[in-house]
């Protein structure tokens, strides 16, 4: 059976509702979104606005993108923003629709851990497909964090381009934006992430385990049976959570107060 699809009709207009609304679920912005594809079909989204702030603060020479001679477009610091704040928003849309699900999933598979009366446990299906949902709220919580830092190279090209190294650099005490660092360092949840990343990314699977702490049952992530230490199952769903939202918020403002001072080119932010 043939898979592959070609001249599919393309994309025509893609418009911006101006009104914003207030997600119940993680008090971020949206908007409703329209895709005309070409006459053929037109498709209504609501997706997370994570840089409404950046509409009025971002300058109308970076904005209004003209080509120079021997230039390539990817120089444009209004070229790298568009288009990083496009993938965060679309990125966190996807991750946020399916977040709370996992941590429902999560919590009571919790809970039948803890009534269960005896040290043998049966992890089958649920058990497995709970694993491989966590792995994919990890990659994509993942994959969100590093365009974060794309973007924020964009404003200081001394910032490393991946969350993880900027995680790594602020430990060894390299400085290239103090306070944003200083809010970096404080979100262990998300720092314990990115040392997990490569175990998951390259070495290993997420596997659950129940360990027995204070005369009860707990579900404990681990990479490998043989591993001594790992991650409470249910807080560290919630609190990776948590501080994602609350550094999404505090990137936001803190990038919005430099977007004045932007240069044409992103070479030569040092912001």
């Amino acid at each position: 059976m043939e898979f592959k699809i070609d001249n599919i009709s393309p994309l025509e207009y893609f418009g911006r509702h101006k009104d914003l609304e207030k997600d119940p679920d993680t008090g971020l912005s949206s908007r409703l979104i329209a895709i005309d594809y070409s006459g053929e079909s037109e498709v209504f989204v609501t997706q997370f606005e994570m840089f409404s702030l950046f509409d009025s603060c971002i300058p109308l020479k970076i904005q209004g993108i003209n080509v120079e001679k021997g230039r390539n477009i990817k120089e444009y610091s209004g070229y790298q923003i568009d288009r990083l704040r496009n993938d965060i928003n679309e990125k966190t849309t996807q991750w946020a629709s399916v977040s709370l699900k996992i941590i429902k999933q999560a919590e009571i598979f919790q809970s039948q851990i803890e009534n269960n009366t005896e040290s043998r446990f049966t992890f089958n299906k649920p058990a497995r497909e709970l694993e491989s949902l966590i792995e994919h709220y990890f990659y994509k919580l993942i994959s969100i964090l590093d365009l974060y830092a794309s973007l924020s190279q964009v404003f200081n090209r001394k910032s490393p381009s991946k969350f993880g190294q900027q995680i790594a650099k602020t430990r060894k005490g390299f400085i290239w934006d103090q306070e944003y660092q200083n809010k970096l360092i404080g979100f262990n949840a998300l720092s314990a992430l990115r040392d997990y990343r490569n175990i998951f990314g390259h070495e290993a699977s997420i596997k659950i385990r129940p360990v027995g702490i204070k005369g009860r049952w707990v579900a404990v992530i681990v990479a490998n049976h043989t591993d001594t230490n790992g991650l409470y199952l249910v807080t560290f769903l919630h609190q990776s959570r948590d501080e994602f939202l609350s550094y999404s918020r505090f990137f936001e403002e803190h990038y919005a107060k430099k977007c004045q001072y932007l240069s044409v080119f992103s070479t030569d932010n040092q912001l």
